[in-house]
């Protein structure tokens, strides 16, 4: 497994974590050194055409080391994999998702959008801040990062929308880059 040191973590101003419902639940990472492109480790572009108002057809792709789904009680302990897994999930927008679930519609903050989970099979706690990739010909594409589910349910999950944050992700760029 690759692993990198992180120079500096670079969050929205306004991100406060769960007492804003985790709007603006995206960061940036300045690393020490750069991951070198292998076979196995390949880069994913932004789109910076793209907002959550047009969610591209088909699945997402989620990756991660999280708990599993076995063994899990009331979404907070399970057991850590020990294989990177990976799961496709259809893509509903912020709207639908609000419908979904009443006592969720607060996290699904205008910046979210969904991921419906195939089988109970979707990100769980462990995977935030792993990527939602979307393939377009030959390149991938990064839409969303993992956010948050319902602690209560393996029915869908929220996602930070790129394409929303796409100003202060380009910011945040041109201001690293001018230290």
């Amino acid at each position: 497994m690759m692993t990198a040191q992180v120079k500096e973590v670079i969050v929205p101003e306004g991100y406060e974590g769960f007492s804003t419902q985790y709007e603006s639940d995206i960061a940036l990472l300045d690393l020490v050194t750069p991951f070198s492109i292998t076979d196995f480790v390949l880069p994913c572009c932004i789109d910076y055409d793209t907002t959550t108002s047009v969610l591209p057809a088909g699945d997402a792709t989620v990756v991660g080391w999280g708990y599993t789904e076995k063994r899990l009680y009331a979404g907070v302990s399970g057991t850590p994999s020990t294989t990177l897994l990976e799961a496709h999930l259809p893509l509903i927008n912020n709207r639908e998702c609000r419908n979904k679930d009443d006592k969720f519609k607060p996290f699904v903050t205008y910046d979210k959008f969904c991921g419906l989970y195939q089988n109970s099979s979707g990100p769980q706690p462990g995977d935030s801040g792993g990527g939602v990739i979307v393939r377009n010909g030959d390149l991938y594409y990064v839409i969303g990062v993992i956010s948050i589910k319902p602690t209560y349910s393996n029915e869908f999950g929220a996602f930070t929308s790129v394409g929303t944050h796409q100003n202060w992700i380009r910011e945040a760029i041109r201001n690293h880059l001018r230290r």
